[in-house]
């Protein structure tokens, strides 16, 4: 940090990183669908101030406008293991209708799976703020899904893995893929 404290970042970034390889690995073992789609899994950086979302600006602003369009949704995992802090994971971009709005399709496909993690609070909600990479797909007009829970220890030398809530991250993770 700027007054020289170590923050490891357990929580935020690793146990997003920890999210995407997790999930990437459990989809190659999985036998292949008739269904198939590519799927990118990527860890962006340079997310926060002064570089604000330099990572998920340069992969859409390098993409023709061919593969942009074929882009079909936007999952984002960022700091997924602060899940005891609060109680709940969020899954914001997962909103149901109203206001003269359909139901996000990432809050149609949680309908379906939700129900199977009683354990686990989702909370669904369409805050298409700027604080991530999701509101770089959203500005384009790409459905997004962005798993977060909230943490304490935000940019804090208290972020550590042994704070790491490692069951609900499991479960956050079977979820997601």
């Amino acid at each position: 940090s700027a007054d020289g404290q170590v923050i490891l970042g357990a929580d935020d970034d690793a146990s997003g990183v920890a999210a995407v390889l997790a999930i990437a690995r459990h989809l190659v073992d999985e036998p292949a669908s008739s269904d198939r789609r590519t799927i990118v899994f990527a860890a962006w950086g340079v997310e926060e101030d002064p570089f604000y979302k330099r990572g998920s600006e340069a992969f859409l602003g390098a993409l023709q406008p061919d593969a942009l369009a074929r882009v079909m949704n936007y999952v984002n995992f960022d700091m997924v293991g602060g899940y005891a802090y609060r109680g709940a994971a969020e899954a914001l971009g997962a909103y149901s209708a109203g206001d003269g709005h359909a139901a996000s399709a990432a809050n149609t496909l949680l309908d379906g799976i939700v129900g199977g993690y009683a354990d686990l609070h989702v909370s669904r909600t369409d805050p298409a703020g700027n604080n991530s990479d999701h509101h770089t797909f959203c500005r384009r007009g790409i459905p997004y899904v962005f798993c977060w829970t909230d943490d304490d220890c935000y940019h804090e030398p208290c972020d550590v893995p042994a704070r790491i809530d490692t069951v609900h991250l499991r479960r956050i993770l079977r979820l997601g893929a």
